[in-house]
């Protein structure tokens, strides 16, 4: 996304009094800057992936079937049950893979994944690593492929966002969701209110270490491991492509022609600081030096 630039805008004079302007952002906080402040009073409405836009177009979502259960009880029933009859740990002979385009990164994702992998393998793959799989450069997007090479090879995947914010889960937690292998995820967002529970497993509730003795576990235990695919056959996972974006696209179409009010950002940086809508990286056990990167 090239950056903003007040040159431009045209000068007030010249701005019709029935257009809108829309800040569209796919991009955390830190990587739209706090010069923000700078386009306020421009902007009628806001489009993003966070839940305070005004026109949402997320990454994606996880909609519950009719069978879908509804209590705690028959959650935990369903996750103890073996009633699928599949085995998607079959097949499987690498442990944990990770498809990376920013080496350095304000989560510091990197630092907790070179401290996990001296106790468990990972395979990096991207440009700034050895591995390497053939992407969709027009959508800067891992291929078809690559995915289907995850599904059939390993049994975890490292779904870490490069910012700890608000609201922020890209695609690469809902790619890996809908298909046969574990998300690790690591994020600001409130997973549990995003995914059903125990479909992922959240590496911010362990040290390196002990994140690695777990996945550990479940790759030795079949049974464990099948028990975060119980959801499969109750929900179903929606994608950005091209449902959810055909979604903020009409939403938008209807508010240009419903919605008369000359509502402005006066204050744009409320919802799009760092400082308000992200957190620094705090991983148990890992010390982290921010100026060091």
């Amino acid at each position: 996304m090239p950056p903003l630039s007040l040159y431009k805008f045209p000068v007030d004079g010249y701005r019709r009094p029935d257009q809108r302007y829309i800040f569209f952002s796919q991009e955390p906080p830190p990587y739209i800057g706090e010069e923000v402040t700078k386009f306020n009073h421009i902007f009628n409405w806001t489009m993003s992936y966070a839940a305070h836009s005004d026109i949402r177009y997320h990454y994606g979502e996880v909609i519950p079937l009719p069978s879908a259960p509804t209590t705690h009880s028959s959650r935990t029933a369903y996750i103890k049950s073996t009633r699928h009859g599949e085995n998607f740990a079959e097949g499987k002979t690498k442990m944990v893979a990770w498809f990376v385009s920013h080496c350095y990164t304000q989560s510091r994702r990197e630092k907790y994944v070179s401290i996990l992998r001296q106790y468990i393998p990972v395979d990096i793959y991207g440009g700034c690593y050895s591995h390497h799989c053939p992407m969709n450069e027009s959508a800067f997007l891992s291929t078809d492929p690559c995915y289907d090479m995850l599904d059939s090879n390993y049994k975890f995947y490292l779904a870490f966002e490069n910012s700890f914010c608000v609201d922020y889960v890209t695609e690469k937690f809902f790619d890996i969701l809908q298909r046969r292998i574990i998300p690790v995820v690591m994020g600001g967002a409130n997973y549990s209110a995003i995914a059903p529970p125990h479909s992922y497993i959240d590496a911010l509730l362990y040290s390196p270490r002990q994140l690695a003795d777990y996945l550990k576990l479940l790759a030795s235990n079949d049974k464990l491991y099948n028990e975060y695919f119980w959801w499969k056959p109750h929900f179903k996972v929606v994608r950005r492509y091209p449902r959810l974006a055909s979604n903020a696209l009409c939403s938008l179409c209807e508010k240009l022609h419903l919605n008369k009010t000359q509502s402005v950002y006066h204050d744009l940086a409320t919802g799009w600081s760092h400082k308000t809508q992200c957190k620094s990286p705090r991983f148990k056990g890992v010390r982290i030096f921010f100026g060091i990167f």
